[in-house]
């Protein structure tokens, strides 16, 4: 499986509505594919201080220190969804290891994205989610936010009205 293959994917589904996203996870909810972008609307802005970030030669010397630096999609390594505290990801997990493999669903899920944590402003989101059914303990999730999905669709129906002051009327 090639990651740009994926990548292009996931780039189709940021597309299906206005603030919707995607990503690959594993069945511990661990990051296989994500972009920079989602990386930066649900992980904090800056990394732990965890120690494991740090990469060392076998000298002792510091090659890489990725503690507290903005985060990026390497860094979702030593960080999958189940150890942010933005949504209930438990709930998430519990819902795909329901699933069989090949078989898809989705529920609702509030999501805190990165910036509005003052506000309290917890986003609704549908997750549609699909186990792969070959190859690996993989699931493409997909979020599209309620409120874009539900107004997605508006008709209405323009009624003739015979009477000179007015041509028509909307009738919802």
């Amino acid at each position: 499986i090639h990651v740009d293959s994926i990548s292009r994917l996931l780039d189709v589904a940021t597309k299906l509505t206005e603030g919707s996203f995607a990503m690959l996870v594993d069945f511990d909810l661990d990051i296989v594919v994500i972009s920079q972008e989602v990386v930066e609307k649900i992980y904090p802005e800056r990394t732990g201080f965890e120690e494991e970030r740090v990469t060392h030669r076998h000298s002792g010397e510091i090659v890489e220190d990725r503690r507290n630096v903005t985060y990026l999609v390497s860094d979702t390594i030593f960080q999958g969804l189940s150890k942010l505290e933005n949504a209930d990801w438990h709930s998430l997990h519990t819902f795909l290891e329901g699933l069989d493999p090949g078989e898809r669903d989705y529920s609702k899920l509030n999501v805190t994205l990165t910036g509005d944590e003052e506000d309290n402003g917890a986003i609704e989101f549908y997750v549609m989610y699909e186990k792969w059914k070959y190859v690996a303990d993989w699931a493409l999730l997909v979020f599209a936010p309620v409120n874009e999905v539900d107004d997605a669709i508006h008709v209405r129906i323009l009624e003739n009205v015979p009477n000179e002051n007015s041509s028509s009327r909307e009738v919802d």
